[in-house]
């Protein structure tokens, strides 16, 4: 559309006759006429006027086409930048599911000794997850507390079954020489391991709760 065609249609969506807009504009309405017909255009203060009492841009009444509008040089670097951040995002992503799968394997062939190192490279994962969330990944920041606080919940629930299904066992061995099994046997051995894990299950604690107030937290943030 032709800038006279977008003003014929601005001027008769509002309902007014040429003469009516040559009165808002202060101009004449032969004047209105001829930049309708495309005989003529506004001048720079005109145009602002008319844009300014439609609601619309100087971009939308001086370009046929939308995509003709050049783009301001500010968005084509800031489109660089995010460009640039994505990369780097990425980059990081990489490296920190690098740094957990080589933490699992090592604790895969090393067994038991190295369960301890593993929560503590776990707990640094966690905080800089939480951390980018909160500056970097935006965007993606409640769903990565989510998956803190998910991944919390998963070590409770393995570390528990592991537990339930070592004391079973030993309840179900301590049945071949006690009827009923040897139930002094049993709680004694789920206290010593629960006084030997009270550490992990605060840590996966931690993780379900800071990572849930965190997402809440982004949240308001956004709303706000």
């Amino acid at each position: 559309m032709t800038l006279g065609e977008k003003l014929q249609l601005l001027r008769r969506s509002r309902g007014l006759s040429q003469e009516q807009l040559a009165a808002e504009l202060d101009v004449s309405r032969q004047a209105i006429s001829k930049w309708e017909c495309g005989d003529s255009t506004p001048d720079l203060d005109k145009l602002r006027a008319i844009c300014t009492y439609f609601g619309v841009t100087t971009d939308y009444l001086i370009w046929e086409r939308s995509e003709d509008a050049p783009q301001a040089a500010e968005q084509k670097q800031g489109g660089d930048t995010r460009g640039r951040s994505g990369i780097f995002n990425d980059a990081l992503l990489l490296v920190m599911t690098i740094v957990v799968m080589a933490a699992v394997w090592s604790v895969a062939r090393t067994g038991f000794a190295s369960y301890t190192a593993l929560h503590f490279v776990l707990g640094a994962m966690a905080i800089a997850a939480a951390v980018l969330a909160c500056t970097v990944w935006k965007k993606r920041g409640r769903p990565i507390c989510f998956g803190i606080a998910a991944a919390g919940a998963a070590l409770a629930i393995a570390r528990l079954a592991s537990m339930l299904g070592y004391l079973v066992d030993l309840w179900s061995t301590s049945r071949e020489y006690a009827d009923g099994g040897d139930w002094p046997i049993v709680w004694e051995s789920a206290g010593i391991w629960l006084r030997h894990d009270w550490p992990y299950y605060l840590f996966y604690l931690v993780l379900i709760v800071g990572g849930l107030l965190l997402a809440r937290r982004l949240k308001k943030r956004g709303e706000a």
